[in-house]
């Protein structure tokens, strides 16, 4: 088990430190690297004598993630700008869209907002650790319409983090977030592909490329 140290290395519980090269991944400069030998089971991570996975220059491994999750949406975004009509291209944007990604936590901080202290709360606003499946909270319709045609309905909205809403509002937000439907983005359409390219581009539309129009729409008084 470890907590975080300074940039680019961990610290165990026990006070043992190890890291490395945050820019080469290896183990240069940890102070197992004579005896580790294969016990490596990725570029940040062993395995110790007791048994114990051990995390390398984890600050290092969670910036390089973040860049090039913003790297990989980009190509998304001009991808879609190219061909906004692609089914797989509008799906990867949803997918991938940063007004639904899910803070991940540790256990601990998995309650409530208003079981935390300022600290923990602080360390809440901060994480860059997210999952990203954005269509997690999708929902889905099928039906039939009057003539007996397909009829597809999506509903979404951004998943909503701390920093988005009016916390007085809410008597218990969770700290990791939670999923909303926002009216703007209801898509409707003939086939499941149709309605997600109708969804992509609603969500363009109405909240852009980033999460940056999310509290305009949500932490409000009224």
């Amino acid at each position: 088990m470890t907590e975080a140290g300074p940039v680019g290395r961990t610290v165990d519980v026990d006070g043992h430190t190890a890291g490395g090269a945050p820019d080469t991944c290896t183990d240069a400069g940890c102070v197992e690297a004579g005896a580790r030998g294969d016990r490596w089971i990725g570029p940040h991570c062993s395995v110790e004598d007791d048994g114990r996975t051990h995390f390398h220059h984890v600050d290092a491994l969670h910036a390089n993630a973040k860049a090039r999750r913003d790297a990989d949406f980009a190509d998304l975004c001009r991808q879609l700008d190219a061909e906004p009509g692609d089914f797989p291209t509008a799906w990867h944007y949803l997918q991938n869209h940063p007004i639904f990604h899910r803070p991940e936590l540790p256990a601990d901080l998995r309650r409530f907002v208003d079981e935390l202290n300022d600290s923990e709360l602080e360390e809440v606003r901060n994480t860059d650790v997210i999952d990203a499946d954005g269509l997690r909270d999708m929902w889905v319709a099928v039906q039939r319409d009057d003539d007996g045609g397909t009829v597809v309905t999506l509903e979404h909205g951004p998943h909503l983090h701390v920093e988005d809403v009016n916390l007085a509002q809410w008597t218990r937000f969770p700290a990791e977030g939670q999923a909303s439907h926002d009216p703007r983005l209801d898509s409707t359409a003939a086939t499941c592909e149709q309605a997600i390219v109708m969804l992509a581009a609603k969500v363009r539309a109405t909240y852009g490329d980033d999460r940056a129009r999310v509290p305009q729409w949500w932490a409000t008084d009224e």
